[in-house]
């Protein structure tokens, strides 16, 4: 989990939505990729909160490991992207685990430390976020992946 004085110790991947601004500790991007398909499990798709109107878009397998596919706009309930014909997913590898954030055609930059040490930390109470930080005018929300990691273990293992 960021705190407010290790939040400035990495540079951020931004994501843009219709809507938000997500961002995610650079050190975390293992990848973004692209890929033609996206898979669902039969345990995803036959589960209400997991299949086509929950968080999880599919899985995909990368070097023989299999890495479950979140949609942001999904988790956060949000207009859903349309899907084209190629998925554009950031990975995320948090100590041995992996998470793939579905971008599509979404806006990604960088958010540099630099740029991070004259900006405030403000702490948030929301589900999968940390905090905020409001640079130039902009709300970008600090995506706390440990728990979407944990929310997608218990949700897979059917635990609630």
């Amino acid at each position: 989990m960021t705190s407010p004085a290790s939040f400035k110790d990495s540079d951020k991947l931004l994501i843009s939505t219709d809507r938000e601004i997500f961002a995610v500790d650079a050190n975390m991007v293992a990848g973004i990729i692209e890929t033609k398909q996206l898979h669902m499990l039969p345990i995803i798709s036959s589960h209400p909160a997991l299949g086509k109107t929950g968080f999880i878009k599919g899985v995909i397998t990368q070097r023989g490991e299999v890495i479950v596919v979140i949609s942001l706009e999904n988790l956060f309930k949000a207009a859903p992207v349309q899907n084209g014909n190629t998925h554009r997913l950031v990975i995320i590898k948090k100590d041995a685990s992996s998470l793939g954030i579905y971008v599509g055609a979404k806006e990604l930059s960088f958010l540099w430390k630099e740029e991070l040490s004259n900006l405030e930390f403000k702490q948030l109470k929301k589900d999968y976020i940390v905090g905020l930080i409001d640079p130039y005018g902009k709300k970008i929300q600090l995506l706390d992946c440990q728990k979407v990691l944990e929310e997608i273990h218990k949700a897979i293992s059917g635990r609630q």
